[in-house]
C-alpha cells in the first residue's frame, strides 16, 4: 500500500513538473510568434500566464506592448506596426480542439474573450511590406464565441497626433460561430451573430470642421437592429470661419437626434457586399440647425449640380428601406450678412415626415415624401414629394399652408428682403407643380386679405420718406390687396433652373413666379 501511495505521488508530481515545463514552452512561443510580427524596436510583455489541460486552454492577463524607439521615429513594415498603444488586461482561450487540430490542421476553439483592451491605432501611417511568411501557413480558426469587453479603441490619423479621429469608449463586442477561412486574412470573417455596444463614440472628420459624437450605439445582427442615442453632429467652427478657410460661402450643419432605431437590418449583408437593407428608421426629435454667412462669394462651379434624387440613384451603395419616418423634428435656416450686419430665418416645428420606400435599386419606383410641418411657429404646412430616379430629375411638389398672420414674417425677414409686411392674412395656400433638370411649371393659389407693404432704408433699416412714397405706390398700383376664395386669381409656376443653385432654391423661386403673378397687378 506505501508502494502504491508513493507511485501516485510520483505520478502526481512528475504531471505538474510536465506542466509547468510546459506552460513556459507555451508562453515563450506565443510571445515569440507575436514578436515576429513586429518591427524591431517593440515587443509584447505578458505578466501573467497559465496554461490549463482539463480543458486545453490558456490565460494570460496585463498584457502590454513596449516601445524601445520612440513610436513617432520608427518606420512601419507590418500591420502590428500601427500598434501606437496596446494594454489587455486579461485573456483567456478556453477549449482548444487538439484532436480536430491533429486531424484536420483545423484550429477550433469554444470561446475567445478579452476583458479590458485599451488599443492606440494609427491608420495615416504607409506599410511597405504585408508581413511575415507565417500567414501562409495559418490553418483555418473556428471559434464558437468571442468576447471584447469593457474595452476603449482611439484611432489617430498621424503618429503624433494628440486628438483622435475615432474614439470607442467602453465597448463591448460579441460574436458567434465566426470563421477564418482566409490563411492571409485578407478576407472579412464569416460569423453567425453579432452584437456590438458602446457607450460613448466620438469622431472628428479629417477636414477639421465636424464632430459626431453618441452618448451609445448599439447594433446587433440577434434582433437585427441599429441604433444610437442623443448624436450629435457638432460644427467646430462659425459660419462665418467656415467660408473664410474655404474662401466662398457654406452652409454649416449642427445636427441633434435624441434617438436613431434601424430594424430589420441586413448586417451581414452590409458587410459581405455593402448594400444596405433594413425594414424601416425611425428619427425621434430631429434638429437640424444650417446657417450660411452670403457676405462671402458663391462658389465657382465647373460643372452643373446634380439634384439629389439621381445623386442618390448613382450613389455606389444600394439602398433598400420600406420607410423612414422622423418625429418630433425641427428645422431652421440661418443667412447672416456679417458685412452689413443683416441677418434673417426661416424655421419649420413639429416636423413629422415620412419617406417610403426609400430606395435607389429601382429606377421604376418613386420616393414619396410627405410631411407636416408648423412654419414660423404659426401655419400648418402640408407637403408632398414624388421623386423619380430617372436620369431627367423629375419630381412633382404639392402641398398646402394654412392661415397666418403675414406680418409675423417681419422679424426673420425684413432685414434680408429689405420689406415689412404692414398687414396681411393669409387664409390659405395651396400650389403644385412639376421640375425636372431644366424647367418646372404649375400654379399656385393663394387666398389673403388687406396685404400692405412697407419699404425701408438698407443701412439705417428704418422707413424714409422716400421709403413711405415708396411702399405708396406699390400698395396702390403695383400689389393687389385681396385675392378672395370666391373668385380667386391663381398664379402661373413657369420657371428656369439655375443649375448652380441647390433644390430648395430652386423650389422656393418656382413659387415666387406663381405668387408674384399672384399678387400683383395686371
Amino acid at each position: 500500500m506505501i508502494l502504491v501511495i508513493l507511485f501516485i505521488f510520483v505520478i502526481i508530481g512528475s504531471f505538474f513538473l510536465l506542466i509547468h515545463h510546459a506552460e513556459k514552452r507555451v508562453e515563450q512561443a506565443i510571445i515569440e510568434r507575436l514578436n515576429s510580427e513586429l518591427s524591431d524596436g517593440s515587443e509584447i510583455i505578458i505578466e501573467h500566464f497559465n496554461l490549463s489541460l482539463f480543458p486545453l486552454g490558456i490565460t494570460a492577463k496585463n498584457i502590454e506592448l513596449h516601445h524601445h524607439i520612440s513610436f513617432e521615429e520608427r518606420e512601419p513594415r507590418k500591420q502590428l506596426d500601427l500598434l501606437r498603444s496596446l494594454k489587455i488586461q486579461e485573456f483567456s482561450l478556453k477549449k482548444f480542439h487538439l484532436w480536430r487540430y491533429i486531424k484536420d490542421k483545423h484550429v477550433e476553439l469554444d470561446n475567445v474573450i478579452i476583458i479590458g483592451a485599451e488599443t492606440e491605432v494609427v491608420l495615416g501611417l504607409e506599410i511597405e511590406s504585408s508581413g511575415s511568411e507565417a500567414e501562409e501557413s495559418m490553418p483555418p480558426i473556428f471559434i464558437s464565441e468571442f468576447q471584447l469587453i469593457e474595452s476603449d479603441l482611439f484611432i489617430f490619423q498621424t503618429p503624433v497626433g494628440e486628438r483622435t479621429n475615432l474614439k470607442l469608449g467602453n465597448y463591448s463586442v460579441y460574436l458567434t460561430d465566426i470563421e477564418f477561412s482566409d490563411h492571409n486574412f485578407k478576407e472579412n470573417p464569416k460569423f453567425e451573430g453579432f452584437d456590438l455596444q458602446v457607450q460613448k463614440l466620438d469622431y472628428f472628420f479629417q477636414n477639421g470642421q465636424y464632430e459626431l459624437q453618441a452618448d451609445s450605439m448599439h447594433i446587433n445582427s440577434f434582433d437585427s437592429q441599429l441604433q444610437f442615442k442623443n448624436a450629435h453632429l457638432k460644427p467646430l467652427m462659425s459660419a462665418t470661419e467656415l467660408a473664410d478657410k474655404i474662401g466662398h460661402q457654406l452652409d454649416r450643419f449642427d445636427i441633434k437626434l435624441s434617438h436613431f432605431l434601424m430594424k430589420e437590418f441586413d448586417l451581414k449583408g452590409w458587410l459581405s457586399d455593402g448594400q444596405i437593407n433594413a425594414s424601416n428608421i425611425e428619427l425621434t426629435e430631429p434638429t437640424v440647425y444650417i446657417d450660411r454667412d452670403k457676405s462671402y462669394p458663391r462658389r465657382e462651379r465647373n460643372e452643373d449640380r446634380i439634384l439629389p434624387a439621381i445623386q442618390f440613384k448613382q450613389l455606389d451603395i444600394p439602398v433598400q428601406i420600406d420607410t423612414i419616418h422622423a418625429i418630433n423634428g425641427s428645422l431652421k435656416y440661418h443667412e447672416i450678412f456679417s458685412e452689413d450686419g443683416r441677418e434673417g430665418f426661416v424655421q419649420f416645428d413639429d416636423i413629422d415626415l415620412k419617406v417610403s420606400p426609400f430606395q435607389n435599386t429601382s429606377q421604376e419606383d418613386s420616393l414619396f415624401v410627405r410631411a407636416e410641418a408648423q412654419f414660423m411657429d404659426s401655419a400648418q404646412l402640408n407637403l408632398n414629394i414624388d421623386f423619380s430616379l430617372g436620369s431627367d430629375g423629375a419630381h412633382i411638389v404639392s402641398g398646402t399652408l394654412g392661415t397666418m398672420d403675414l406680418s409675423s414674417l417681419n422679424e426673420p425677414l425684413d432685414e434680408l428682403i429689405l420689406m415689412r409686411i404692414g398687414s396681411g392674412q393669409l387664409d390659405q395656400l395651396n400650389f403644385w407643380f412639376y421640375a425636372d433638370n431644366n424647367a418646372s411649371a404649375g400654379n399656385v393659389i393663394m387666398i389673403y386679405r388687406n396685404l400692405e407693404v412697407r419699404y425701408f432704408d438698407d443701412e439705417e433699416t428704418r422707413e424714409r420718406r422716400r421709403d413711405r412714397f415708396r411702399s405708396f405706390i406699390a400698395n396702390t398700383f403695383v400689389i393687389r390687396s385681396n385675392n378672395t376664395s370666391d373668385n380667386p386669381r391663381t398664379g402661373e409656376i413657369q420657371y428656369d433652373r439655375d443649375p448652380e443653385r441647390s433644390m430648395f432654391s430652386y423650389w422656393l423661386r418656382s413659387l415666387a413666379t406663381g405668387l408674384e403673378e399672384t399678387v400683383k397687378r395686371l
